[in-house]
C-alpha cells in the first residue's frame, strides 16, 4: 500500500505602511489686556490699548477694531501693525460722536450669538456696550484662522468739565419783600443735576437756596450785611 502525503501551503501577504507625523501648526492668538471688563473711557482721551501675541507669523499684520455691541456699529482703529506690536494709543471715539465713521457690523443678536460661541462676556451690555478686538491678517490681506482676542465690555462717556459758579455778586434786598437771585454755573454733568447748599457763613434770615434751579430765594426778615459760601 502506498501512502500519499498531500501538503497544504498557505501564502502570507504582508503590507508595509509608512506613516509620518508632523507638528501641528500653532494657532495665532491675541489676548487683549486693556481695556478691561467694566472700564469707563472718556470721549476724546488718549487711551493705550494693550494686548499680547502668541504664534503670530512674521509676514502677518495686526488690525485693531472697536464695536458698539448694542447697535452693531464698528470701525477699525488702526491697520497694518507689525506682528510684534502689543499696544496702540487710541483717541477715544464713539458711534454717537462720529456716526459717519462707523459702519454696520451686524445686530446685537448676532453679536451675542457669536460672543456665546467664543465665550465673550455680554453682561451689562446696556451700560458697557463697547469692545476692542485685535485681528490677525495674513500677507495676502485676508483674515487667517486665529484666536482673535477681544476685550471685556466697557463704556465710553463724554468728558465732564469742572463745575464752576459764574455769578460773582448778588443784588441787595429789602426786608419784607420777596427776593430771588439766580446763581449760574458752567461745566459739571446734567445727570445727576447739581444741588445747592451753603457750606460756610450765614444766609440772611428768611432766605434759602433754591435746591435744584440754583439761586437764593425767600423773604428777608432782618436787615444787615451777610457773607456766605
Amino acid at each position: 500500500m502506498k501512502k500519499i502525503l498531500i501538503g497544504l501551503v498557505s501564502l502570507l501577504s504582508v503590507a508595509f505602511f509608512a506613516v509620518s507625523f508632523v507638528h501641528a501648526q500653532a494657532v495665532p492668538t491675541t489676548t487683549v489686556l486693556n481695556p478691561i471688563e467694566g472700564e469707563n473711557l472718556t470721549l476724546g482721551q488718549d487711551y493705550t490699548i494693550r494686548w499680547s501675541n502668541q504664534n503670530i507669523p512674521s509676514n502677518a499684520t495686526l488690525q485693531v477694531g472697536v464695536v458698539n455691541t448694542s447697535t452693531g456699529l464698528g470701525q477699525f482703529i488702526v491697520s497694518n501693525l507689525s506682528p510684534d506690536t502689543t499696544s496702540y494709543v487710541w483717541k477715544v471715539t464713539s458711534s454717537e460722536s462720529n456716526p459717519d465713521d462707523w459702519k454696520s457690523y451686524g445686530s446685537l443678536e448676532m453679536f451675542q450669538k457669536v460672543a456665546q460661541f467664543f465665550g465673550i462676556k455680554t453682561a451689562n451690555a446696556a451700560t458697557y456696550s463697547y469692545r476692542i478686538t485685535v485681528y490677525v491678517r495674513s500677507a495676502s490681506d485676508i483674515y487667517i484662522y486665529a484666536n482673535d482676542g477681544s476685550s471685556g465690555l466697557f463704556a465710553i462717556s463724554s468728558a465732564v468739565t469742572p463745575l464752576s459758579i459764574t455769578t460773582s455778586s448778588l443784588p441787595n434786598g429789602t426786608v419784607g419783600t420777596t427776593y430771588y437771585a439766580p446763581v449760574t454755573i458752567t461745566g459739571g454733568s446734567a445727570s445727576p443735576a447739581p444741588t445747592w447748599t451753603t457750606i460756610g457763613g450765614q444766609l440772611p434770615p428768611g432766605l434759602g437756596t433754591y435746591l435744584y434751579q440754583g439761586g437764593i430765594v425767600g423773604t428777608p426778615t432782618t436787615a444787615g450785611t451777610y457773607t456766605f459760601t
